[in-house]
């Protein structure tokens, strides 16, 4: 069909006439508005006035004998329509003053994102697999996949490797996956970047370090005291300790009176005697610790002056708050002689009769 009019009222009269009758099929919209427009445009000439497009419309159906048609509905797009409206207006906003040179920077800035989509596209394979160590491929093949997908990336960037919808399709998803994955990634890694220096500088000393408690610990709890036997396997009263260095060995800070808390029972708070006054000064080693104790008043809180217990008792002389030695004798050495425990006219059964070497023990 072939438009005789040059009056642009005439076109947009005819193209309102032509979707009210967008109920009809193409062949009957054809046979009802062929010569519209050299129609129009004689009407046009005489009155000056085209009237009404719906009235017009529905003129040329009961003029067929056809059915009125029901509410109008303009014509919906197709989706590409749809994206080249959009697309044209992003590219109209692109081109205002003021935002046109936002754009042209945004634009040079391609390569960056091509860059980023192959690396985030990599970091999505790398969490499926073990190529990845954090954010970087772990081995070379990692660096192969890495490389590939990055020149796949910059290809789809610059119009090649998209030749099929599908093609295109891929493009399009695998760039909201980029997006995803960067704004979950970068601020990770600028998290970690700022985390790693501190924890680096903890374990170097550079920073804080929570102290260290004094004193002698066995598997992370404090040692309550010590007790030597000689080679023998002989109990020994008072011992000094030192290391290598000619450190003494203490188990733990004492307080002003050379004391150590250790526990309470029935408002009796037991303490051992750190601190033993030598004309040379105070010694804090000299082992095992006598033990004092001191009477907590359950309704003032007064606390009494510590009676000091003179030594640690044996099992024998074990007494409420003392330190009882764990046992009374200890494994002897090899090449240690064992002296006998009684006199030798009263040996008890199992010891060495007087004047004898006594019988080496079993380990």
């Amino acid at each position: 069909m072939t438009s005789i009019s040059i009056d642009p009222r005439v076109d947009a009269f005819a193209a309102e006439v032509r979707s009210r009758l967008g109920d009809l099929g193409p062949e009957e919209v054809t046979e009802l508005t062929e010569g519209l427009e050299a129609d129009l445009a004689e009407r046009l000439a005489d009155t000056g006035d085209l009237g009404d497009a719906a009235a017009y419309a529905r003129e040329l159906r009961e003029s067929a004998g056809l059915p009125a048609q029901g509410p109008h509905v303009p014509p919906s797009q197709t989706s590409r329509e749809w994206w080249a409206e959009r697309r044209a207006q992003a590219l109209a906003f692109s081109r205002r003053r003021g935002i046109a040179p936002i754009t042209r920077f945004l634009v040079a800035l391609r390569p960056v994102w091509w860059f980023a989509r192959g690396f985030a596209l990599f970091l999505c394979i790398g969490a499926l697999g073990p190529r990845l160590n954090w954010l970087l491929p772990a081995d070379p093949l990692g660096w192969i996949v890495l490389a590939a997908l990055v020149v796949l990336s910059v290809q789809w960037g610059r119009g090649i490797w998209l030749g099929s919808r599908f093609l295109r399709i891929l493009k399009a998803a695998a760039s909201v996956v980029a997006v995803l994955v960067l704004l979950i990634t970068i601020p990770t890694a600028l998290n970690r970047l700022s985390y790693d220096p501190y924890s680096s500088g903890y374990s170097s000393g550079d920073s804080y370090e929570e102290p260290i408690p004094e004193g002698l610990r066995m598997n992370g709890e404090n040692v309550q005291n010590i007790f030597a036997f000689d080679c023998s396997g002989a109990a020994i009263d008072r011992v000094q300790l030192f290391d290598a260095n000619g450190k003494p060995l203490v188990l733990e800070d004492a307080d002003e009176n050379g004391l150590l808390a250790r526990e309470s029972d029935a408002g009796t708070q037991t303490y051992l005697k750190a601190r033993t006054d030598t004309e040379q000064g105070p010694v804090y080693n000299a082992f095992p610790l006598s033990t004092v104790t001191t009477t907590i008043d359950p309704d003032t809180g007064a606390v009494s002056t510590p009676t000091p217990i003179p030594s640690a008792g044996t099992p024998d002389e074990a007494q409420p708050g003392s330190a009882v030695r764990p046992f009374e004798r200890a494994r002897p050495l090899p090449g240690c002689t064992i002296a006998p425990a009684a006199p030798a006219e009263e040996a008890p059964a199992g010891e060495a009769p007087a004047g004898e070497a006594p019988a080496e023990p079993t380990p």
